[in-house]
């Protein structure tokens, strides 16, 4: 069974979307939850040097998973990834757009459906390149993405 250039394109268009979409809100989560997270532990180490019962091991163990939870957002850059991540999305749902609807260049000037699958696939194609070329420099600059 055949697919037609524009089901392939469109397949694979539908795809990195939904991978991208996918790893932005899990990026969302990991950010949003550790930032909770290290409120929380901190706001909670004051509050129990005050109680005569509890120990200053408790208060000391609770700090130091604050400042993992910090280490680890830095070390990971769940932000940094999840706006990148979303970004991309976005441009590829655009992207997808203005194929679907002949709106403006290569697609509109495309002399078939054929012709214009091709042209959008590069495009889809180009964009994810383009992803990974940033990753490649922040990976060669130390940072991470």
């Amino acid at each position: 069974m055949s697919t037609s250039p524009t089901e392939t394109a469109l397949k694979r268009c539908n795809e990195q979307i939904a991978w991208y979409t996918n790893s932005a809100r899990w990026m969302r989560w990991c950010h949003y939850g550790s930032q909770a997270a290290v409120i929380i532990l901190t706001a909670t180490v004051p509050l129990l040097a005050l109680s005569p019962h509890e120990s200053n091991v408790l208060q000391a163990c609770l700090a130091a998973l604050a400042a993992i939870l910090v280490s680890m957002s830095n070390l990971f850059q769940w932000h940094n990834k999840w706006m990148a991540r979303a970004f991309t999305g976005e441009v590829l749902k655009s992207e997808r757009v203005r194929f679907e609807t002949g709106a403006g260049d290569p697609y509109v000037s495309s002399k078939s459906a054929d012709e214009a699958a091709r042209a959008f696939l590069l495009k889809v194609e180009d964009i994810a390149a383009n992803e990974l070329t940033e990753w490649k420099k922040l990976q060669s600059s130390g940072g991470e993405r």
